[in-house]
């Protein structure tokens, strides 16, 4: 018997539907160069160079200029400070180079050697700015000198202290007074003289055993005499040619012995900090190689003023082990954050004493994070960052009294898988080099030829949100750099230039930056299956006209796009002044500009790239794409 078959029908299957996806959480998680670019965050990028958030779309960075017309010569910029005079309308800007200090008057591009004195010169090397008493002080690790806004730099003359009060002619009774002072070979000693007494014997000599060189100077009733007194053989004994008479600590002699004190003590220092617990009332000093676990503090001279040319040859602390060098200062809250090499420490205020003495009592805070650069130490967010041998860390107060906190921040952009660009792949030498600044709320962080930056607007440090991406070219060049008037200098860590950056301007020294932006692998929530990527709508900032090149990256293809950006152009060609009206203002809106793909792949990645002196900034990107197949 025959059986009757239909023909079995199988239907076309329906069409994919066309997909769209963009950023669900816009651009503003920075880079990420920890992990491999299909296991980042979709606000995250694996690569980029030269871009910066600007509201939270990316945008190819603000470039630099010069603002030294020409070089000065193939020496590096030292340091650069703006020194604030007490009732000045401007700030004079202190450069070091070349071996000496300079003003620069940006205004009539000329810079002035400051060093027309005594003082003809100073270490070629890195310099160490404070301000205080309206005299700025400055650190070579060679010598600690002064400028005071009017008379030549010179070398800082110490304070000479008076070591006694009240003493009788015979050199008994009295009561202490003040120390030696590291910067000074010179001590004073004051009596209360009698009427007939022409002898005064001085303490010091015979405390240390030393006989002085010389009595350099004499007070009598208050007027400086350097004649009418000598000093006799034994060293002790001053004779005035005509008796002082009576009178309470009436004869002050200034007395002086070479080698007294040990001035390298302070002059070989390179960190500086001005702090007091809740004032900033003393200087504090370190960095000496030659004692390199030492913290030394500026002292109170008579009347209560705080003076940094006088440090006590007592006043000083060893934080922990001298195996272990100071490394930087830094401050929370009221405490001073002392980091070494590979320990943090933490001090605060005690006293004053019976004596009347204070002190600066330093106490342990974290084994496992230290600092490696001093000049990496900068105030965020409450707390403090600064370069360890493990990556940048923040430093925070925690709620347990006299407790604080360290924490890493740089781990996404501390190593890169792909090629050796992160913080942690440059070499030990070049990462103790490094020197930060804070501007523009962002912590500028150079190492060797790159700025890594850390955007403090889209970080909460506290919250463990950190934001990072990196700058070459002209700031990979930075030996130093200065905000004045809002505006940010870069000095040439290898010639004599001072370079501004320009709002607005796309080019670095007249050449182009090279900028890119990269997205993560994207698959669309659908790993595991092939797509074919249609378009990819972008929509860019309003520009001038603008190149850039489009690469569209899958598991089976590359393909490079040249893209010409005409957004924001305004043409008068279509102008009517018949309807022209004052009192409107009109905006250039960012128009998007869809590019075919017509690629396929399993996952899609996008690289946006400028490398002319144009601008870009990427304000959001769709692709659209079917579903296909699944991978087999």
């Amino acid at each position: 018997m025959a059986i009757n078959r239909r023909p079995i029908q199988i239907k076309p299957p329906k069409a994919t539907p066309v997909n769209a996806y963009s950023f669900p959480a816009g651009f503003a998680g920075g880079m990420n160069t920890m992990a491999m670019p299909d296991q980042i965050a979709e606000n995250e990028t694996p690569d980029a160079m030269n871009m910066e958030l600007r509201s939270g779309k990316w945008s190819k960075r603000y470039g630099f200029e010069r603002a030294t017309a020409e070089s000065w010569g193939d020496f590096p910029i030292r340091g650069m400070y703006e020194f604030w005079k007490e009732g000045a309308t401007a700030p004079i800007i202190l450069v070091a180079w070349n071996g000496k200090l300079w003003s620069y008057d940006e205004a009539t591009n000329t810079k002035t050697d400051l060093m027309t004195g005594t003082k003809a010169s100073i270490a070629d090397a890195p310099v160490t700015f404070f301000t205080m008493n309206d005299v700025c002080y400055f650190l070579t690790g060679a010598e600690y000198c002064q400028y005071d806004g009017t008379n030549p730099v010179a070398d800082v003359v110490g304070y000479v202290p008076t070591i006694n009060q009240g003493r009788a002619p015979d050199g008994t009774g009295g009561t202490t007074y003040q120390e030696l002072n590291y910067l000074s070979n010179s001590w004073k000693e004051s009596f209360s003289g009698t009427a007939d007494a022409t002898e005064y014997k001085l303490q010091l000599p015979g405390i240390l055993g030393i006989k002085p060189d010389s009595v350099e100077k004499a007070w009598v009733n208050g007027t400086e005499m350097t004649t009418g007194f000598t000093l006799g053989v034994d060293g002790l004994t001053v004779t005035f040619d005509v008796a002082p008479g009576i009178g309470d600590n009436n004869v002050v002699l200034q007395a002086a012995k070479a080698g007294l004190n040990d001035p390298t003590v302070i002059t070989k220092c390179t960190i500086a900090q001005e702090w007091g617990g809740k004032n900033d009332t003393r200087v504090f000093l370190s960095g000496n190689p030659a004692i390199s676990n030492r913290r030394w503090y500026s002292s109170v001279r008579e009347g209560g003023i705080l003076d940094p040319t006088y440090f006590k040859v007592n006043d000083y602390d060893d934080i922990g082990s001298n195996a272990e060098a100071v490394t930087g200062f830094g401050r929370v809250v009221d405490y001073q954050v002392v980091y070494k090499e590979r320990t943090t420490y933490y001090s605060s205020v005690a006293g004053p004493d019976d004596a009347g003495f204070m002190s600066f009592p330093v106490l342990p805070m974290n084994d496992e994070y230290g600092c490696i650069a001093p000049r990496t130490v900068c105030p965020a967010q409450g707390g403090l960052l600064a370069l360890s041998e493990q990556g940048v860390t923040f430093t925070i107060p925690s709620f347990v009294r006299g407790q604080l906190n360290v924490v890493l921040v740089s781990e996404k952009v501390n190593h890169d898988w792909d090629s050796l660009t992160g913080i942690q792949d440059f070499t030990m030498a070049e990462r103790e080099a490094a020197h930060a600044y804070i501007y523009d709320q962002k912590y500028w962080l150079h190492i060797k030829d790159r700025v890594w930056v850390l955007d403090l607007r889209y970080s909460n440090l506290a919250q463990g949100v950190y934001c990072w991406y990196p700058f070459t070219q002209i700031p990979g060049k930075a030996s130093c750099f200065l905000e004045s008037g809002e505006n940010l200098y870069i000095g040439d860590n290898a010639a004599g230039l001072i370079y501004k950056r320009y709002k607005g301007r796309y080019s670095d020294d007249a050449e182009p930056i090279d900028a890119w932006w990269k997205s993560p692998l994207l698959f669309m929530g659908s790993r595991g299956w092939i797509k074919k990527f249609l378009y990819a709508k972008i929509t860019f900032g309003a520009e001038q006209i603008s190149d850039h090149t489009l690469s569209f990256i899958t598991d089976e293809d590359i393909e490079d796009i040249p893209i010409r950006q005409e957004a924001g152009i305004f043409r008068f060609v279509n102008f009517s002044f018949k309807h022209f009206t004052f009192g409107v203002k009109n905006r250039e809106y960012p128009s998007i500009q869809p590019e075919k793909a017509g690629i396929k792949g399993e996952y899609l990645q996008l690289k946006i790239r400028n490398n002319s002196n144009r601008g870009m900034t990427i304000v959001s990107i769709t692709v659209t794409y079917q579903t296909k197949k699944e991978v087999r």
